[in-house]
């Protein structure tokens, strides 16, 4: 399959410019060739394609094909989320809470979990719960938390569903002990469209 995304990059196709980078970059369907990945990753960041750009923040947070530079990688990364690619917005949300390699911002990590969300990406609310809830990064605040995992729910999180199934079977997160909605929120778990 690979050659057949080959073939489309020569032809300049940013997609497949991408899969050619990612591939070679993490050794998905051929081994791990870093300067391939780094020619790639700069060919679809300069078609102005998002996730061609964090391709290319990806090479240079992991030194793949080219030395390890986080100033460029950081760039890029918050030129692709800033472009709708939500996986880099992700991307940012956890280095950024987990401190590594940008430094522990957790502003910065509330915000682009907060553009995922946006984007669409219903674990980012998920996440963005957890944090309120358990106090550790940011200041507790059950009532954010409550609404960040019920937005998690609505959108289609099982692990959203699954957490305010147990607030209602319990009442925790400021919740009345409610066991019909408790059931409820189980049975959405089941039929989720993301973690």
């Amino acid at each position: 399959m690979l050659r057949e995304f080959l073939i489309a990059a020569h032809e300049g196709d940013k997609y497949a410019m991408t899969i050619c980078a990612a591939s070679f970059r993490t050794g998905w369907g051929t081994p791990i060739v870093g300067e391939r990945a780094f020619e790639w990753a700069v060919k679809a960041a300069n078609s102005g394609f998002p996730p061609g750009i964090a391709e290319l923040g990806y090479c240079y947070e992991e030194g793949v094909g080219v030395a390890c530079d986080l100033e460029k990688a950081l760039e890029a990364l918050r030129q692709a989320a800033d472009g709708g690619y939500v996986a880099a917005a992700i991307h940012l949300a956890i280095r950024f809470a987990s401190g590594v390699p940008y430094g522990l911002r957790m502003k910065c990590a509330i915000s682009y979990a907060e553009t995922a969300v946006e984007l669409g990406e219903a674990f980012a609310a998920y996440m963005l719960g957890t944090w309120y809830e358990s106090g550790e990064l940011v200041p507790e605040n059950i009532e954010a938390a409550r609404m960040w995992y019920q937005k998690a729910a609505d959108n289609g999180s099982s692990l959203g569903c699954i957490r305010m199934a147990d607030a209602y079977k319990h009442g925790g997160l400021g919740v009345l002990k409610n066991l019909t909605a408790s059931a409820e929120y189980m049975e959405r778990a089941e039929h989720g469209s993301s973690p």
